[in-house]
């Protein structure tokens, strides 16, 4: 009888934590789209870029699309560019975009936020990038309600999609990106 309560303990919990997870917009198995955003920090700041269109067919990516810079997303952030550092021999391509309002006052604004975020927390090698259109890139189609996404690819083709909302996005959710991405690419 115990085994049965353990047991159905056991469901829920793991059904909360899966709640806590968006379906996510983009597709397992789909391909990145190619699009530009505002590089802030990097090799091409200053510059309209696509890293999509330089990925190469077998390196692993990720890319985070995220709608607000706050503690979780930080932590998040903060291990992508370890990840760079530590996996720059397996030709790992990591980058970040910050979505926020349409408008060159609003872009402006976001751009320097992000910059003064990735200086003040030392981010010296993975691009920081901002898009000035809340449902991300064109045919991404993003939700409002998608606060971070994280994809994990390998050259063009998703090989996994993180999303959480707001009311679940929390450094728990960050270490669950950064464990899966981990498991995905196998990083070791």
């Amino acid at each position: 009888m115990h085994y049965r309560v353990a047991l159905v303990t056991l469901l829920l919990t793991a059904a909360s934590v899966l709640a806590n997870v968006l379906p996510s917009p983009i597709h397992t198995g789909g391909e990145l789209q190619p699009f530009t955003s505002n590089v802030v920090t990097g090799t091409f700041r200053g510059q309209q870029h696509c890293y999509v269109c330089s990925l190469v067919l077998n390196h692993p990516a990720v890319v985070v699309f995220s709608r607000q810079i706050d503690g979780p997303t930080t932590r998040l952030v903060q291990h992508l560019d370890g990840f760079l550092h530590e996996h720059m021999k397996d030709n790992l391509v990591c980058w970040t975009v910050f979505l926020g309002a349409a408008g060159s006052d609003a872009e402006v604004a976001l751009e320097d936020r992000a910059y003064a975020f990735a200086t003040g927390n030392h981010l010296d090698v993975l691009p920081i990038t901002v898009l000035g259109d809340p449902q991300g890139p064109p045919g991404y189609r993003i939700p409002a309600s998608v606060h971070v996404l994280a994809l994990i690819t390998h050259g063009r083709r998703i090989l996994q999609s993180c999303s959480f909302d707001k009311a679940h996005w929390n450094n728990a959710a960050a270490d669950t990106i950064t464990a899966d991405i981990h498991r995905v690419l196998r990083l070791n």
